[in-house]
């Protein structure tokens, strides 16, 4: 997949592009014999809008990353940014041969905020199936983290909440039934629980987009976007109906009383099971009004 070099340099072929040594810390290299690879950058904009525009290479002319920087020193990382590696890949070439080619792909995707992690981030596996999907708000975890095996399914899920864990991590089977519950509060691993194989437990969903369905709630209602993160429980009964919301974190009265309001109106849930028989569940909502960040996790 070495197309992808290519399709990178061609995207900018007519643009005014100039070059820098780098060390691999990324500070500019005063001697090329010594560098750890170099920089091709193009200023946009004037004046205070302006923002530098940067493709980064390694010594072999292999694409590293690819986003833009507010400053001419190319340390404050600014809006969308592309991260790429290189990997070996066997492939079939008859029936007892194969070859090992070098690829290119890209291993991560996400924004910077002048100079900080901010929205969903998602790492991959070299043959481009998603590996991570992870919130951040201000370089911290904030909101939902999930990671997904190579054959695309879900395997853990759990909340951050400024950089720690809180809440309920799950472990998922391939068939997406629940191996392991683990509670936190404050960072601190609290509880287990197990199940077992003959014990197959599936957990409550929305069967719609939920997060979604919030969004459009608090917009219609025009509350002004805030920052802050508000976590809220709630148990989903045996019919999947949403019963018993309270806030367990708020911002302030106006927002948390419009998130009640609207997850009481919402459609039914598909009810949680244990071995095929229907059973309540509470579920955890991280919620990050300011990012209109919306996710959630199962709880016990």
């Amino acid at each position: 997949m070495f197309h992808c070099i290519f399709l990178i340099l061609s995207l900018n072929v007519n643009a005014q592009f100039h070059k820098k040594f780098i060390k691999e810390n990324g500070s500019i290299a005063k001697d090329s014999t010594k560098a750890y690879g170099y920089i091709l950058y193009q200023k946009i904009g004037q004046d205070q809008d302006s923002v530098w525009s940067v493709i980064q290479y390694n010594k072999r002319h292999i694409p590293i990353l690819k986003g833009h920087y507010l400053d001419e020193d190319f340390t404050i990382p600014h809006g969308k940014f592309t991260f790429y590696q290189e990997a070996t890949q066997q492939k079939k070439s008859g029936n007892h041969a194969s070859t090992i080619d070098t690829i290119i792909y890209i291993s991560e995707v996400g924004f910077f905020n002048n100079g900080a992690k901010d929205g969903i981030w998602i790492e991959f596996f070299s043959d481009g199936t998603k590996h991570f999907i992870k919130n951040f708000e201000n370089n911290k975890l904030n909101g939902l983290v999930e990671e997904y095996s190579f054959n695309g399914k879900l395997y853990s899920r759990g909340t951050f909440i400024d950089g720690t864990m809180e809440g309920q991590t799950y472990i998922f089977r391939p068939d997406s039934s629940i191996q392991a519950i683990t509670y936190f509060k404050n960072g601190k691993q609290i509880a287990n629980d197990f199940y077992g194989e003959n014990d197959q437990m599936f957990g409550a969903y929305p069967g719609y987009n939920f997060e979604y369905y919030i969004y459009k709630y608090l917009k219609k209602l025009a509350i002004p976007s805030t920052p802050g993160n508000v976590m809220i429980v709630f148990t989903i009964d045996e019919n999947g109906n949403l019963i018993k919301p309270k806030i367990a974190l708020g911002i302030n009265p106006a927002i948390d009383n419009a998130i009640l309001e609207c997850i009481v109106t919402c459609p039914k849930w598909v009810a949680a099971t244990k071995n095929k028989k229907r059973i309540a569940q509470n579920v955890t909502i991280a919620f990050n009004y300011e990012n209109k960040s919306y996710d959630y996790v199962l709880s016990k």
